[in-house]
């Protein structure tokens, strides 16, 4: 048998070897039995990309030690804002008394106080910035209504305490706390009542 020449570009491909299987082209099916790299995917299944930086084919492993964050707790929040609510307006009605003057401005940094401790122990919660506004409003009346009990029981030398003034004689506190009620006083509740619901929002959500 005569051999083909190999500058010959008409003559026909050589044989392989006996015994040799020819050469498969890509995409071609592997015969029956053959052994497979290890992770690699078998016939007809496409790879699959993994995470960034592991080998594709392979799951990105899970995150140890990630437990998802639960809820806060509302309930907790709202007694703690109001502890610290009454807390303020005691120390306001102090502040009010001593002084003899009205502060109505202290209602944005008691609203400031209150909206930042019920957002920050409840969290996101739809419902705790409407209580951080009535808690701030609630704060500085309490305050006021403080206040005049106690200058009422200077009046009377101290027979009647500030407790019996609350609990007894409300309505001479309610009268003098509605006189004076001007138009700042309700400039400055609305301006509580936002900033209120402003701040227990936004710590909320952060």
């Amino acid at each position: 048998m005569s051999t083909p020449d190999p500058n010959n570009p008409y003559a026909a491909p050589a044989a392989p070897p006996q015994g040799q299987p020819p050469a498969q082209g890509w995409g071609a099916p592997q015969a029956p039995g053959a052994p497979q790299a290890p992770g690699a995917p078998g016939y007809g299944v496409p790879p699959q990309q993994g995470a960034p930086g592991q080998p594709w084919g392979t799951a990105a492993p899970m995150a140890m030690g990630q437990a998802p964050a639960g809820p806060k707790n509302v309930p907790v929040a709202v007694l703690t804002g109001l502890a610290v609510a009454v807390v303020a307006a005691v120390v306001y009605g102090f502040v009010m008394k001593s002084t003899e003057r009205e502060f109505n401005w202290a209602v944005i940094g008691i609203a400031a106080l209150v909206g930042f401790t019920i957002g920050k122990i409840g969290g996101k919660n739809p419902a705790l910035p409407f209580v951080g506004a009535v808690f701030a409003v609630f704060s500085l009346f309490l305050g006021e209504f403080l206040a005049y009990a106690m200058a009422l029981s200077d009046a009377t030398d101290g027979e009647m305490s500030t407790v019996k003034a609350f609990t007894e004689h409300f309505d001479i506190l309610w009268a003098a706390w509605k006189s004076e009620f001007d138009f700042i006083s309700v400039v400055f509740t609305a301006a509580g009542l936002l900033v209120g619901f402003g701040v227990t929002k936004k710590v909320g959500e952060s």
